[in-house]
């Protein structure tokens, strides 16, 4: 319950950071978002494009440190671009290690998806778990099944396994999300999997409906699959 309580505050906070960011109220703050990929720094205004371009990263098999914010309170005369960049390379360095990679046996993955066509965009999205070692041809199998990026506004989920079994973990803020996600990759998760939320509806209003709907696309067969593929304590 703890982890989901502050889980459920992180996304609040997320949300309530980016609406008064944009209104001005933090005064002379610059902020980024971002990562290191092979070796670069890849820096972003937004968190959500931080986050979705950070899980194709993953899909694509790049080594990558974790995704972070970072910001900078501006002295007289600092240019705030650079201000924000410095930060955020100072941040990436001092980010927490990636999951290990441990290497699995993806048969159950094509049993799975000869039964379950339907479900080949959430097979697709194995390729960004960030602890599986997968090979480049199966990579490139897997992520002939992904599906666009739909840049609409949306609700996101994954599930987490736990002592009392496979737990959602759900939110509008991508970028908060993706932070959980990797701290539970230890124990193991499914990919994030993403719903669009109805335009001019606010989320906590669909929050519950929209949770069902994820819940539904991690059925009991998918997941047995990810008690098949993901690595076992």
């Amino acid at each position: 319950m703890k982890n989901t309580q502050g889980l459920h505050r992180d996304l609040f906070v997320g949300e309530v950071a980016t609406a008064l960011a944009a209104d001005g109220y933090y005064g002379e703050t610059v902020g980024l978002y971002g990562y290191a990929c092979g070796g670069e720094t890849r820096a972003f205004a937004a968190g959500e494009d931080c986050a979705r371009a950070y899980l194709r990263d993953l899909a694509a098999g790049a080594a990558l440190s974790r995704p972070v914010y970072a910001e900078h309170h501006l002295e007289d005369g600092e240019a705030a671009e650079a201000a924000a960049r410095d930060a955020l390379t100072r941040a990436i360095a001092d980010a927490q290690a990636m999951p290990a990679r441990r290497a699995a046996d993806l048969a159950p993955v094509w049993d799975y998806l000869a039964r379950h066509a339907g479900q080949a965009a959430l097979v697709g999205a194995i390729a960004t778990l960030p602890n599986l070692a997968i090979d480049a041809e199966a990579r490139a199998q897997l992520r002939a099944l992904a599906v666009a990026d739909d840049d609409g506004r949306a609700y996101h989920g994954y599930l987490a396994r736990t002592g009392a079994g496979w737990q959602l973990r759900a939110g509008a803020n991508l970028f908060a999300l993706l932070g959980h996600w990797l701290e539970d990759a230890g124990t193991g998760v499914s990919p994030i999997a993403h719903v669009p939320a109805r335009q001019g509806v606010p989320i906590y209003k669909q929050r519950q409906a929209l949770a069902a709907q994820l819940a539904a696309r991690f059925d009991a067969d998918y997941r047995a699959l990810l008690e098949a593929i993901l690595p076992h304590a």
